[in-house]
Order: structure tokens, then C-alpha cells, then sequence
């Protein structure tokens, strides 16, 4: 189901706080069953917590995906957006809409129930910013779909 998505960072390669994120969401994660969105304790991810957003997974009345919505913005990705993003629907924004890789990416994500690591480019005011990368973590709440989908993201300096 992802051949047709861009620019996938291959999850055995993540380091600093994208690791730090998916080895907490593996260890959340039970067998064969997505951690549940009240697992996540912010004080177990304190550190990377500015680098954290949390989505919630939009779904029609035929349980499809879609749209999804920020739901918590950490404050380093927050000060990397050039609108405030707080409950807004990825379809309002244009470089995240339905057509767009990420998208396609969270979307995978959520229908899989696994995680994916993805390099996007930046937009954004940071001049030093060169493109930023973003692990998706999909998690479930009452039923055993992805009800919401965690993401870490980290911002890469040009060289």
C-alpha cells in the first residue's frame, strides 16, 4: 500500500527525537494492537513533547477516512507554521490537503496501523530550515481503528 507514497525515511534509520518517538509508541504498542490514544502520558515524553502534534482521524459514516484535524500542537512545531493550525482540518491547507504526499502518508498510516517516517519540504519563515522530517504513529481509541494519529516532527538545518 506504500509504493505510491514520496520520500519515506526507512524507520531502522531514525535517530534523536524520531527514535525517542517511536520506540516509546513500540512500547505502547501491544500485540497486534495500536496503543490507545489514553496511553500516551506526556510526562513519559517530555522531552520531545514541543515536537509532537496530535491528529484526530476524520472519518465519514461509512468509517473512510476523510479529513484529519490538529488536535494539540507542540510549541516547536507550532513556531514553525506560518498560520495558526490549532483544530484545523488538513483539507483547509493547502500543501497538507488530500492531494498532497503527506496526506497520503497519515491516511496509510491510520488504514495499516503502522508507522511511517516521511521527509517533506519545508514552508515555512526559517530561512535556516531545510526540509523537516515527520514520523506518523497511528493510535486507536474506543474501537480497534485508528482514531488519531501522533506525529513527531523535527526540522533539518541546511548544511
Amino acid at each position: 500500500m506504500t509504493t505510491n507514497l514520496e520520500n519515506l525515511i526507512d524507520l531502522t534509520t531514525l535517530s534523536g527525537k524520531l527514535k525517542n518517538a517511536y520506540d516509546y509508541w513500540l512500547l505502547k504498542k501491544s500485540a497486534g494492537h495500536l496503543p490507545h490514544r489514553k496511553e500516551i502520558d506526556p510526562i513519559e515524553i517530555i522531552r520531545i513533547l514541543p515536537n509532537i502534534s496530535l491528529m484526530q482521524i476524520l472519518r465519514d459514516n461509512q468509517s473512510k477516512i476523510i479529513d484529519f484535524r490538529y488536535d494539540l500542537i507542540g510549541g516547536i512545531v507550532d513556531s514553525h507554521t506560518v498560520s495558526n493550525r490549532h483544530h484545523q482540518k488538513l483539507s483547509e491547507i493547502p500543501h497538507q490537503n488530500e492531494t498532497t504526499n503527506i496526506f497520503k502518508c497519515l491516511k496509510t498510516a491510520a488504514e495499516t496501523h503502522t508507522a511511517l517516517a516521511v521527509s517533506m519540504e519545508y514552508i515555512g519563515n526559517d530561512l535556516r530550515i531545510d526540509h523537516a522530517e515527520c514520523l506518523i504513529m497511528p493510535l486507536s481509541g474506543d474501537t480497534e481503528d485508528a482514531e488519531s494519529i501522533l506525529t513527531a516532527v523535527v526540522f533539518v538545518e541546511k548544511t
